[in-house]
């Protein structure tokens, strides 16, 4: 937001919303009452004396303030909420795609051990079989 530019009244409800911000925070941030912030959300003129107040914390929100509507910050937080998701879905695909792995080398690795006792028990028995005839 530049400089200059007075910040209306309906900006502050989405300002406070973008800073993830109560009424009451925001109060206390810039030093006025609660009702005083419900009365400019309501609509009623900012005072040009708390104008450099606010612009000061428009410049912490993240993107334009002007072109958001409570929706579009409400979607956008939703859609990273859901972007969250599914980067933990993501990793626990893959913690569970590791253990499959380790889980198959485990398998083969028991399945050969079987086999080779299972080679063994086979040749000390065609041994005594051996032995037995003889």
């Amino acid at each position: 937001m530049q400089k200059g530019m007075e910040i209306k009244a309906v900006d502050i409800k989405i300002i406070r919303k973008k800073l993830e911000l109560t009424q009451l925070e925001l109060a206390n941030k810039i030093g006025v009452s609660v009702g005083t912030i419900v009365n400019w959300e309501n609509g009623k003129q900012i005072p040009n004396s708390k104008q450099p107040m606010l612009r000061d914390l428009v410049n912490v929100v993240p993107g334009p303030v002007k072109n958001d509507s409570i929706e579009d910050i409400l979607y956008q937080r939703l859609s990273q909420q859901i972007n969250a998701q599914f980067e933990l879905i993501n990793e626990r695909l893959e913690e569970m795609e590791n253990k499959q792995v380790s889980i198959r080398k485990d398998f083969h690795m028991m399945f050969e051990k079987i086999l080779l006792i299972e080679k063994g028990v086979k040749g000390k028995l065609k041994g005594r079989n051996l032995d037995s005839t003889a």
